[in-house]
């Protein structure tokens, strides 16, 4: 596996993510492989946008914990609901590392992808979870959470 390195580049990161072309899904699966080891590899690595690694894909993973899987991939996400209830929470980027600030996100999203078999599947998520899909799904719409950091006020 060729060593991914993350897009430190605001410009770059700002771009609107492609839709994922599906029809070679070999090669989109190899894609999710090689982050997925590049995520596991982070300490406290909670999510990865194919953006953060200089491809411009609707494409991103997230580390659900203790579940198996452990690390969703969501491929063309489009997120159908935000709760009204949000809350703030400090977030962190890799690709602007030490740099962390608090954010006002919904606390649920009701979610629908494609999976790394093709298949589409939605779900809620909740907590920490939405959180982190939220942070992730904002990367490929071109917004860095440095942008919304500390500047959110009710």
């Amino acid at each position: 596996m060729k060593t991914l390195k993350i897009v430190t580049d605001k410009e770059k990161l700002q771009q609107i993510s492609k839709t994922v072309d599906m029809s070679n899904l070999k090669e989109i699966q190899q894609l999710i492989k090689n982050m997925k080891k590049y995520l596991e590899s982070i300490p406290n690595g909670a999510g990865l946008s194919a953006i953060q690694i200089g491809k411009p894909l609707r494409l991103f993973l997230v580390d659900v914990g203790e579940k198996y899987p452990k690390i969703i991939p969501f491929i063309n996400p489009v997120i159908t609901k935000y709760s009204e209830e949000k809350e703030y929470g400090n977030e962190g980027c890799l690709s602007f590392p030490y740099k962390y600030g608090n954010i006002k996100r919904s606390i649920s999203v009701n979610i629908e992808y494609i999976d790394i078999y093709n298949k589409p599947r939605s779900q809620t998520l909740t907590g920490f979870i939405a959180r982190v899909t939220q942070h992730e799904y904002d990367h490929l719409n071109g917004i860095c959470c440095v942008d919304k950091m500390n500047k959110e006020k009710d």
